[in-house]
């Protein structure tokens, strides 16, 4: 059986589907436009590599606001 990760690591976003962006959105922490601006940054629709962009860039905000 897959495990939670691994199935949402092989799940691509529909950006065509206004719900499933929306679907997303919720499940990410992250506007839209965020979603979409990491799908561009990372050249993949797969939630998983979106996903990781989207905490590394949160990590590096967070870091610069401490220093």
């Amino acid at each position: 059986m897959n495990s939670p990760i691994n199935i949402r690591n092989k799940q691509l976003i529909d950006f065509s589907e206004f719900a499933e962006l929306n679907y997303w959105s919720l499940q990410l922490k992250a506007t839209p436009e965020a979603i979409k601006t990491a799908a561009r940054a990372c050249c993949s629709n797969a939630v998983g590599q979106i996903s990781e962009y989207l905490h590394r860039k949160k990590q590096t905000q967070t870091k610069r606001s401490v220093a």
